[in-house]
């Protein structure tokens, strides 16, 4: 039976990827990590973005993924938001899903 992506019971907080270093990185991401339960882990852009200046956005982050579907297939992340501009959220959202 596939995981319904419900919380465990576990005291670890839920993985976080972000997928869009823009509005991910400046709105969303200063939010999450005031939120204990959460742990932002990755984010993703598409490449050419400066990702010196995306990495120093936060203090916690421990990678950064230079493509989205990198960070999908990666194993350790319990949910994806999508915060890439809106006409990649169908793309993102059904490799999320799969």
């Amino acid at each position: 039976m596939a995981e319904t992506g419900a919380p465990s019971n576990s005291n670890q907080p839920i993985s976080v990827g972000i997928i869009g270093a823009g509005y991910g990185l400046s709105s969303l991401l200063p939010v999450l990590e005031l939120i204990p339960d959460y742990k932002v882990v990755c984010v993703a852009t598409k490449p050419g973005v400066n990702e010196n200046s995306s990495i120093e956005a936060s203090q916690s982050r421990e990678v950064f993924f230079t493509t989205p579907k990198d960070l999908i297939r990666n194993s350790e992340i319990e949910v994806v938001i999508i915060a890439s501009p809106p006409s990649t959220h169908e793309e993102y959202a059904i490799a999320a899903l799969a």
